[in-house]
């Protein structure tokens, strides 16, 4: 399959790590955990299909990188994630990109290549931790056995834990791209559109504030508060012919996660810049070692 480099510097976030006393890790358990009503509810439990792959991969980069070997990316670990990411979104789009046509194929191929930049981000900054494992707080090497233990701890959160969140949200997302497509091939016939809630307890009073909000296809509220609005947000929009508009005192403005105040259709995103994968140190590391393909076809 042809295949075509990726730009990552176009992709990498502006920011610059450092600044924030949480880890990369901790920064992420923080922002995949569900918050207010949606407290004890568990990310939907997912099966990942490359979990016996991911093991002998994960077994290979603990010997390479103890043995010395510099290991900024690997290609194998950054195709099987961005290959289940990508899954997740055919599954939310509802089509895969061989039966896709028109605009559902365009649409597609944006967020195809944002799972792939997102999945080399990932790689990236996995491999840079498990690399750092190699010497303890005090400065020493760790023996084998210890810093094993310690990459398959690193591991499970990254390809497992954190993925399942992402896989989620990737399928979440690409459905409300599909849904974009759809609402703009109907704009001139359904103009308006509506924020819908589930309308249960366990809706967010941030999303709730945007319940029944009436506005044009094209008015900029649906540049940053189309659903998804959080983790596991069960939010939706229903397209209308006619209705009564929100008026413009009216219209919220909800403190949302900045990652979240996007539109996935309008944009073609899935994983906005603002994700914590994106801030590196040395954004050149992105351009000299993240020289990875992407399916153009």
């Amino acid at each position: 399959m042809d295949a075509t480099k990726i730009n990552y510097a176009a992709w990498r976030c502006c920011h610059r790590a450092g600044k924030a006393k949480l880890t990369l890790v901790g920064q992420l358990k923080q922002l995949y955990s569900p918050r207010c009503n949606h407290a004890q509810e568990r990310h939907r439990e997912i099966k990942l299909t490359y979990q016996d792959d991911l093991t002998k991969i994960i077994e290979k980069l603990i010997e390479k990188i103890y043995n010395g070997e510099s290991v900024a990316i690997d290609q194998e670990l950054y195709e099987l994630t961005a290959k289940e990411l990508f899954g997740a979104v055919e599954q939310g789009f509802g089509m895969s990109m061989e039966i896709a046509e028109g605009a559902n194929l365009e649409m597609l191929g944006k967020l195809r290549e944002n799972v792939y930049v997102f999945s080399g981000f990932k790689n990236y900054q996995m491999l840079r931790e498990a690399t750092d494992l190699l010497i303890d707080e005090n400065g020493a090497r760790r023996s084998f056995s210890q810093f094993r233990d310690m990459v398959l701890k690193l591991n499970q959160e990254y390809n497992v834990n954190f993925l399942r969140a992402e896989y989620n949200h990737a399928t979440a997302s690409s459905r409300m791209a599909s849904k974009w497509v759809q609402i703009l091939s109907q704009a001139e016939t359904l103009p308006l559109l509506e924020y819908i809630t589930a309308g249960d307890s366990r809706v967010r009073e941030s999303h709730k504030t945007m319940d029944r909000v009436i506005l044009p296809v094209t008015h900029p509220f649906w540049d940053k508060y189309m659903p998804p609005n959080d983790w596991g947000c069960r939010c939706t929009v229903r397209q209308l012919a006619e209705g009564d508009r929100t008026k413009p005192q009216d219209i919220p403005e909800p403190q949302l996660k900045e990652m979240f105040l996007s539109n996935p259709g309008k944009d073609g995103v899935v994983f906005p810049s603002t994700h914590p994968y994106y801030n590196i140190v040395n954004p050149e590391d992105a351009d000299n070692n993240f020289g990875l393909n992407i399916p153009n076809a």
